[in-house]
């Protein structure tokens, strides 16, 4: 193999087989890439007591042929290492999702999940949140909206580990609404720190709230399925930049809304007008800019064409 060349992987070649007496066995296998990853002194979990060669890989002997088809993945092994370390028997099918979660880059929390469910359960429950890889397998490298959910999944999963939930419990591990769970998750464990950062500014920006309803009787409309306001309190944006994750809640932001340069509303289903959905920033009439989630623009066109019709609506208020 190209990975291997030179005098000092010869004297690396010797020193890993005085380390382990299978280290021969596992290239006469055609597990090169475990052998690489061992002479370079990666840990992999063996089992030198083990009797046979699958007890000191710690996988199961039925699929000993799969980790030898991908010349010894140390990522593969890792994967069969833990299915059989919780007392589960994986279909390849199984096994292949569970690969694909690894290299979206969910590593420890996809087997996190795997405590305490199946790779099947997990994969409808991401087809039915459509959250789901595309037959290609490539849509993690695109940040469409099944992999922020994915994203969302593995961190809200973390969250309710790291608080002590009991993810035996279908609630915690299956959320219907996952994006309102994932929400709560983050201003709980964010709650104190939430909780300082409200208290200052609500003293520093008390003109934020002052001015609310004034500016509601200009800036508030609904329209087409959607409702739009300006923030009640600097508080209210604080909690908005948490929740969807940009930077509103930042002190630029707040001193504008302060002193009337510019102003935060807040663009809302009217279904659900409680549930953040696009932050807005307005000088007068003019959009100065907008943005949802992970500072990512949902439904773009259909959102300029609403704050289109809305600013022109604006023009014959005075502001």
């Amino acid at each position: 193999s190209e990975k291997y060349h030179g005098d000092s992987w010869v004297m690396d070649y010797y020193m890993t087989a005085s380390r382990y007496p299978d280290f021969e066995m596992i290239i006469k296998l055609g597990m090169e890439d475990m052998a690489y990853a061992l002479m370079c002194q990666r840990k992999l979990n063996l089992n030198p007591r083990g009797k046979t060669i699958e007890n000191r890989l710690r996988i199961y002997k039925s699929h000993l042929p799969k980790l030898i088809e991908t010349k010894g993945n140390p990522e593969m092994l890792k994967i069969l290492q833990h299915e059989r370390k919780m007392g589960r028997q994986w279909t390849d099918e199984e096994i292949d999702f569970v690969k694909e979660l690894r290299r979206s880059h969910y590593n420890a929390q996809s087997l996190e999940v795997l405590n305490y469910t199946t790779p099947t359960k997990l994969k409808n429950y991401f087809k039915k949140q459509k959250m789901s890889f595309d037959e290609s397998g490539e849509s993690y490298r695109r940040r469409s909206t099944p992999y922020e959910l994915r994203i969302a999944y593995f961190d809200y999963i973390h969250m309710r580990l790291a608080e002590g939930y009991d993810l035996t419990n279908e609630i915690f591990l299956f959320p219907k609404d996952l994006r309102r769970r994932h929400e709560e998750m983050v201003l709980e464990r964010e709650k104190a720190k939430l909780d300082k950062r409200k208290a200052e500014v609500h003293q520093k920006f008390k003109n934020i709230a002052k001015n609310y309803k004034r500016l509601a009787n200009i800036y508030q409309a609904s329209a087409a399925g959607l409702t739009i306001r300006p923030a009640k309190s600097a508080e209210e944006i604080v909690v908005e930049g948490r929740i969807l994750h940009h930077c509103v809640g930042g002190d630029n932001y707040l001193s504008a809304h302060n002193s009337s340069r510019s102003f935060i509303l807040f663009l809302r289903k009217e279904q659900d007008p409680d549930q953040p959905y696009i932050t807005v920033e307005i000088a007068g009439n003019k959009i100065k800019q907008w943005y949802g989630a992970y500072d990512k623009k949902p439904n773009e066109k259909k959102i300029n064409r609403w704050l289109n019709r809305y600013t022109k609506s604006l023009e014959t208020k005075a502001i």
